[in-house]
């Protein structure tokens, strides 16, 4: 973060900002209810999902522009801050040790002396925005959505998309998609041209294959794909409803091949949806 103090709260703050304190309020409760009830595994699970999956895989991607400019850093380092107080005061019961020392760090305003004699997180009640959490997920499931089209039709993770179009509404966090889902620039409205398209919570992405990607070739890497996993399922079936296999296999090797048969069928399943995408 690059912060030497800790900023002053506020006086706005995107949603995405809002959303991470307010899933930071519902932790807090859920790890006061979890250590009230000796279940350190539930608190420790809680404590991990946030920090690993909402602060890091989301908030800080998405927040990393504003950190690098001086004009808009304070904002998000105000919040992190206030998050990873916060998380380490949680997790002190559990990890006393480094959560001592990473605390000893942290440029906090009035802060104890240690982390163990500092009191428990409270929070002001408007911090608490269950409204703004249900956007914002929605908003990362329409993300995911978008990646999952991506990689559907093989463009690579570090490929900048330059357009994407979308139907529905994003709600004024377009920058939120771009930046996520490796796109240029999002277009209201359906191209004109041949696209692939997902749905995912009533936003419509379409991105326009023509000089993004060879479909033809992609086309015939999938049917070779599809076509060797069908012959290897017939294979495996053919083997699994023999009697003398069945009778002479060890018990590990038939549920081996039971779950390669289970792996194989939802892969052709897989490949079936994404020719029928592609094909649309």
């Amino acid at each position: 973060m690059n912060c030497q103090e800790m900023p002053e709260r506020p006086a706005e703050l995107e949603a995405v900002d809002q959303w991470l304190l307010s899933k930071l309020v519902t932790l807090e409760s859920e790890v006061k209810s979890a250590y009230e009830r000796y279940d350190l595994q539930s608190g420790c699970q809680a404590l991990y999902k946030f920090f690993w999956g909402d602060v890091c895989d989301w908030y800080i991607e998405i927040s990393k522009s504003r950190l690098q400019n001086p004009e808009t850093a304070a904002t998000p380092q105000w919040v992190l801050l206030t998050v990873i107080d916060a998380f380490l005061k949680m997790l002190h019961p559990v990890m006393p040790f480094i959560t001592e020392e990473l605390y000893r760090h942290l440029p906090l305003k009035d802060k104890a002396d240690f982390v163990m004699s500092a009191n428990w997180p409270t929070f002001p009640a408007d911090l608490a925005n269950p409204k703004v959490e249900e956007q914002i997920e929605r908003l990362f499931a329409a993300t995911r959505a978008l990646r999952a089209l991506r990689a559907e039709i093989e463009i690579k993770p570090n490929q900048l998309i330059p357009t994407v179009h979308y139907e529905g509404d994003l709600k004024g966090c377009e920058p939120i998609v771009c930046s996520q889902a490796w796109v240029t620039e999002l277009i209201p409205g359906k191209p004109t041209g041949r696209c692939v398209s997902t749905t995912a919570f009533g936003i419509d992405f379409h991105i326009e294959v023509s000089g993004l990607i060879d479909l033809d070739k992609v086309l015939q890497s999938v049917e070779r794909d599809l076509d060797k996993s069908k012959k290897e399922a017939v294979s495996l079936s053919n083997r699994l409803e023999n009697p003398q296999f069945i009778e002479r296999a060890k018990p590990e090797v038939i549920e081996r091949d039971k779950a390669a048969l289970d792996e194989l069928n939802s892969r052709i399943e897989k490949l079936n949806s994404r020719l029928e995408l592609l094909r649309s």
